[in-house]
């Protein structure tokens, strides 16, 4: 039987490019991006490469691409940047 996923803003599965290239951030470099120490900076050295990474993707500019943790935190930015 062939099934079709329809609730993919709750849970998706991952590509598994994304999954290799996230894999070091779960287990080895796993820092907080806010933090001043070197796992600190190498989290937010990463996450700013995925910031130009997606911007290219998409045509825009890096200072337009903001991540959020859930999708409470996305939706509230929205509606606030509306506002």
């Amino acid at each position: 039987m062939h099934r079709i996923y329809l609730d993919n803003q709750s849970g998706t599965r991952l590509d598994a490019r994304v999954l290799q290239s996230m894999l070091p951030y779960f287990d080895q470099q796993y820092g907080n991006a806010q933090s001043m120490h070197s796992l600190g900076q190498q989290a937010k050295d990463a996450m700013e490469k995925a910031r130009v990474q997606v911007a290219d993707l998409i045509g825009a500019r890096n200072e337009e691409m903001y991540f959020t943790a859930t999708a409470s935190e996305a939706n509230n930015l929205a509606v606030k940047g509306i506002a």
